[in-house]
């Protein structure tokens, strides 16, 4: 996760561990959705200086392309 409001941009966290690559990203509230190509959807806490995965969701029979938030964050 970089913040590209700095020049040049700085590297913010290291989504680790993953075992595919990102597709899909969602911030909602303190929490960062992210999608991926292990078929899997993973939730993680933004509210500290290192990132921490909460959650992974799997099962999901394709690659996560795309995320959208509807509602309150877990």
């Amino acid at each position: 996760v970089w913040d590209i409001a700095q020049s040049p941009p700085v590297s913010l966290f290291l989504l680790a561990p993953l075992a595919g690559e990102v597709h899909a990203l969602v911030v909602a509230g303190n929490r960062l959705y992210s999608g991926s190509s292990d078929n899997s959807i993973r939730v993680w806490d933004i509210t500290q200086s290192q990132l921490r995965s909460l959650h992974t969701l799997t099962g999901l029979v394709d690659i996560v392309q795309s995320l959208r938030w509807r509602g309150t964050a877990c």
